[in-house]
């Protein structure tokens, strides 16, 4: 096969949700550059046109669909419109997300807190999931990434936030047993601390970055990039025998 033969995805189609900001944007520019056409997804048009531009001044392919990924009907269409745009489906990166409630007991346990993060984190990625895994298992070669968090694995984040990224850990596992003999590989990709635009800012304050390099025995902090090259690699041809799989991508945080 060789090395960059493995990790071309010429004539592959990826759909990334949340690809308008953060790690779905970080990721959805490395896709396109090792050769896949890439569909962006979230609430945002403007961001999307914005990594689109970015992505085709760089000789990728890119288009945009905007929607709420909590609206089933949202879901089965994102597929569709990308299949009939490119001709097929063969990678998902379900990459939307939120955290919801975090503080105060009260608010994490309000109902409407529990509803809106179980349908932002767990239930708009299994139904990206329901509508694509069929597109993706008609060449042969489809491969579903599911960013979770590290709040799946330790007690670190928000009550329900942790509960939601705990079922898409199980989940994801489930569905690779399932979806293997459709030839649909299932990984899932916990991510430390990450430098986006959205966290960015703790550089300017050096006792809060020192805060989140102290996590990692590296001494460093996440970038977009180490998350978008597990992505790649997952896939990639070079995963071809990686299915069910955990990727704790943290800086050894969790060691």
């Amino acid at each position: 096969m060789g090395v960059q033969n493995a990790f071309d995805l010429t004539g592959r189609v990826a759909l990334v949700t949340g690809g308008g900001s953060g790690i779905g944007k970080g990721c959805a520019k490395i896709l396109a550059e090792a050769g896949a056409d890439v569909m962006v997804v979230g609430r945002r048009m403007g961001k999307l046109e914005e990594v689109k531009v970015e992505i085709e001044a760089a000789g990728g392919v890119c288009a945009c669909f905007s929607a709420d990924l909590t609206d089933e009907s949202n879901c089965r269409a994102m597929v569709n419109a990308c299949v009939e745009r490119y001709g097929r489906l063969d990678i998902l990166v379900n990459s939307a997300g939120g955290r919801g409630a975090h503080g105060a007991l009260e608010e994490e346990f309000s109902t409407e807190n529990y509803r809106e993060t179980m349908a932002v984190d767990l239930d708009s990625t299994f139904m990206a999931i329901k509508y694509a895994w069929p597109e993706c298992a008609r060449n042969g070669v489809g491969s579903i990434i599911n960013i979770a968090s590290l709040a799946a694995l330790r007690a670190s984040g928000p009550i329900v936030y942790s509960a939601a990224k705990g079922a898409v850990k199980s989940m994801s596992r489930t569905l690779a047993k399932r979806l293997g003999k459709e030839q649909v590989r299932v990984n899932t990709i916990y991510p430390g601390f990450i430098l986006t635009e959205m966290t960015a800012g703790i550089q300017e304050h050096p006792d809060l970055e020192a805060r989140f390099r102290g996590e990692s025995p590296l001494d460093l902090l996440g970038t977009v990039d180490d998350i978008g090259y597990c992505i790649l690699y997952l896939a990639s041809d070079a995963a071809r025998f990686v299915t069910g799989q955990d990727f704790v991508v943290d800086g050894g945080a969790t060691c």
